[in-house]
């Protein structure tokens, strides 16, 4: 009772820092300067949006999303609940922690695939966040025994998860070219929200 009694006047709370931040973060964004040289500059190279769905690499990064981001986001989506069908994992309390540890890894993830895209390239670096998340995600139903098992491996899953979020990006650039690249990752980011919904279908019919 006492965490649904305090859930109001959270979801109140994060709004005002949400609020705050949000307009401290517009006040900071400017228009960056364009001197003559970049004014005179040729367009940027690249495919049309049209020739980039019509690809097979297109819907092959979309696909490999779906199959990859599907694992961390139904972890994401159930790691409370299935913390609760343990009896070595109960307290709200722990949940949370585990939760707060996982966003912090998530943030972590997201600088640490960067650097390993840019040291070892986007395939090598792809391959080895897939397989050793197949790893994580077979060993989870035994992390079940152990609290620090359990919140390790949740936060790891976080971890990888970060990983389709900071390689997609410079790949899809890299591929299709600067011209609509941003644009291009905006429809290929579709397949997030066909994970999140997709991944919880499949997660129980496994």
């Amino acid at each position: 009772e006492e965490v649904y009694n305090n859930f109001p006047g959270m979801l109140r709370k994060l709004a005002t820092l949400y609020l705050v931040g949000g307009l401290a973060g517009s006040m900071l964004v400017t228009e960056p300067k364009k001197d003559a040289a970049a004014k005179a500059a040729p367009p940027a190279a690249g495919v049309s949006v049209q020739e980039a769905i019509k690809s097979p690499q297109f819907w092959l990064m979309w696909s490999m999303i779906v199959s990859s981001a599907s694992a961390g986001l139904n972890v994401a989506a159930i790691y409370k609940q299935f913390a609760a069908s343990s009896p070595a994992l109960t307290g709200d309390s722990f949940q949370a922690l585990v939760g707060g540890l996982g966003a912090l890894a998530n943030g972590v993830g997201r600088l640490f695939w960067g650097q390993l895209s840019d040291g070892i390239g986007f395939k090598k670096s792809f391959t080895i966040l897939t397989v050793v998340q197949a790893m994580l995600h077979a060993y989870y139903p035994y992390a079940a025994e152990s609290k620090l098992a359990y919140g390790s491996v949740t936060c790891l899953c976080f971890f990888f998860l970060a990983g389709n979020f900071a390689l997609m990006p410079p790949a899809i650039q890299k591929m299709f070219g600067p011209k609509n690249g941003a644009l291009i990752y905006g429809l290929v980011y579709s397949a997030f929200g066909v994970a999140s919904i997709g991944g919880m279908i499949l997660g129980k019919s496994l």
